[in-house]
């Protein structure tokens, strides 16, 4: 059977693999010898970026934006296009307001990176959280390969 060119155009970025990208640069690098060396890296990390790795379902105290709870407990899911994606650490920020949070100022509590594939009953050690006092909070988590995802949504 004879195999079908196909040029980089008829790609879709959500069926490159790595194999695929590697194959369809090599086949081309005599053409272009020093090209595949600028674009090899780009290819791969556009692939790579198409996991589209999310953090969702945001709960404390196992309720989605709970009007009040008697102990924080958070938890979280993912959500990928990719399969066997592991959480290999999180980032957690707590605030008083979400201007204040989304504005890269937790004002209440920041974890740090904290290596670890947990996702549920994460409770903040030393953190002084008031009765009767809304909270907001917000996490992200770096993958396998060490790679954060952006900020999820406010909860």
């Amino acid at each position: 059977m004879k195999s079908k060119t196909m040029t980089i155009h008829q790609l879709h970025p959500r069926h490159l693999s790595h194999r695929m990208l590697a194959r369809f640069v090599s086949r081309r690098a005599s053409r272009f010898r020093h090209l595949h060396l600028l674009l090899l890296p780009l290819l791969v990390s556009i692939a790579m970026a198409q996991t589209g790795l999310e953090v969702t379902d945001l709960r404390c105290g196992n309720q989605s934006n709970p009007l009040a709870v008697e102990q924080a407990e958070f938890s979280w899911k993912l959500r990928s296009d990719a399969a066997n994606v592991v959480q290999s650490a999180y980032e957690l920020e707590v605030a008083s307001t979400k201007e204040k949070l989304e504005s890269e100022n937790a004002d209440v509590w920041k974890s740090g990176k904290v290596a670890s594939s947990e996702q549920m009953g994460i409770h903040p050690k030393e953190v002084p959280l008031k009765d009767a006092t809304p909270y907001y909070w917000r996490v992200r988590i770096w993958d396998g390969a060490d790679r954060p995802t952006p900020w999820c949504a406010t909860a």
